[in-house]
């Protein structure tokens, strides 16, 4: 079996990049509605090992299997452990992603003592999104929360807040996430979605709480509920 084919590694800090190879490789793997089984989107930042030890070898009914990793490069020890000893046995069950917004540079001078990086650059086929930044904006944000993406909105928002004048978008940012809490079909996780905006947006407008940091908050935990 070539684990080229069956392994993708994403890597490079253009956003747009990343997310067109992501939605392309879902595409060339998924027909219908065999994704709403098949695919299992794990972040580094929000990690939970045992899940990812569930999902690896998780057998689907449509027979197509897709994991994702984002923010490799942030990944316990354990967890890269994890992967490196069972990389392949998780390609022969599916296909692999794994993402980061780290350049090829990172990859090849970091001391991982799980082997890990060493072996995706071995055995992956590697994408490398253009060394430049991309034009993260609004538009990236939304795009983010549609897809169900903690790590790209948040690396979407972080970059949205570099620029000062971004104080402007913080309304429409509550309102973007404000839009997506409505969508949820579970009424009372409704409410307390829609609680969680509501709380952010006062201490905004009322309390002086930093935008940046409350949006951030509010992603992280918006989407843990």
């Amino acid at each position: 079996m070539d684990l080229k084919e069956k392994i993708l590694f994403v890597i490079g800090n253009d956003f747009s990049q990343r997310a067109k190879a992501i939605d392309a490789f879902k595409k060339n793997i998924f027909r219908g509605d065999s994704a709403l089984s098949g695919l299992f989107i794990f972040s580094a930042l929000d990690l939970d090992p045992e899940k990812l030890k569930e999902a690896a070898f998780t057998l689907t009914l449509s027979g197509e299997k897709l994991l994702i990793i984002k923010d490799v490069d942030r990944l316990g020890q354990p967890e890269r452990e994890f992967l490196k000893e069972n990389l392949a046995a998780m390609a022969a069950s599916g296909y692999l992603l794994f993402e980061s917004a780290q350049g090829l540079d990172f990859f090849r001078g970091k001391k991982d003592k799980s082997g890990l990086f060493a072996l995706l650059l071995q055995k992956a086929r590697v994408l490398r999104a253009k060394d430049t930044p991309g034009p993260v904006n609004i538009d990236d944000f939304s795009l983010c929360l549609r897809r169900n993406d903690l790590s790209g909105a948040l690396y979407a928002a972080d970059t949205i807040f570099e620029d000062k004048s971004a104080a402007g978008l913080v309304p429409l940012m509550l309102g973007m996430l404000a839009g997506r809490a409505a969508y949820t079909r579970d009424a009372a996780r409704k409410r307390k979605l829609l609680d969680f905006v509501w709380q952010a947006d006062r201490g905004i407008k009322e309390k002086g709480f930093d935008p940046r940091v409350t949006i951030e908050a509010l992603l992280v935990k918006m989407f843990k509920l």
